[in-house]
């Protein structure tokens, strides 16, 4: 019985370890694009702007500019995210900076010990609320966003809302970007409930345990 129980304890250790080296590599790899992209693409596309300044037509730079601003919303979309005190700053100002037509409301992240959340679990809040809002802008047509923090025993749990178009359950779930959120927070035991009808907004619950 004891051999059984500690063959049992390993293999779910070792189970965890894999799952949590999965997460940091996975973030190592956005990390190194994002650098890429920046240093590489958008700044070569930036140069051969400045080339043509004055030579090519107007309609020309102005889609050469557009292509510009979506190169380097990909390499922020994909940057490093710190994973300490500098985390919750990082948090609220991506949120804040990915709304473009909307207002956002934030309550609750200063009641939340942020320390209890490990480094795996606080890269997947960040990603699945990033991607949210990504989603948010391109979508919904939202005037308002709710985001509200709480913690409940062993839980973090954050409710999303909005005052968008919303959906109906099948269209939203056939989104790549929606399967992207569910597989992150699957990842750390986490679970995602969806609530939305066209018309009347959506809700999202989020919750990980600390």
């Amino acid at each position: 019985m004891l051999i059984f129980i500690s063959s049992g304890f390993g293999f779910y250790y070792l189970k965890q370890k894999h799952s949590r080296e999965k997460i940091r590599q996975a973030h190592q790899t956005e990390t190194r694009i994002s650098k890429k992209i920046h240093d590489e693409l958008a700044n070569d596309l930036y140069n051969v702007m400045g080339g043509m300044q004055g030579i090519a037509p107007t309609d020309l730079m102005d889609k050469l500019e557009h292509i510009y601003h979506r190169t380097r919303n990909i390499s922020r979309e994909n940057s490093s995210i710190p994973l300490d005190q500098n985390y919750l700053p990082h948090l609220l100002s991506t949120l804040i900076s990915t709304t473009e037509n909307s207002r956002i409301i934030i309550r609750g992240e200063n009641s939340i010990d942020w320390n209890r959340l490990n480094p795996e679990k606080k890269i997947i809040l960040y990603r699945v609320l990033q991607e949210m809002m990504i989603n948010m802008n391109k979508h919904s047509k939202a005037s308002l966003v709710a985001i509200i923090f709480s913690e409940d025993k062993n839980l973090l749990n954050v409710q999303y809302s909005d005052n968008g178009i919303g959906f109906l359950n099948n269209s939203l779930k056939s989104g790549n970007g929606i399967q992207n959120m569910e597989n992150r927070i699957f990842s750390v035991k986490g679970k995602l409930n969806f609530e939305t009808e066209p018309g009347k907004g959506l809700k999202v619950l989020i919750q990980i345990p600390i």
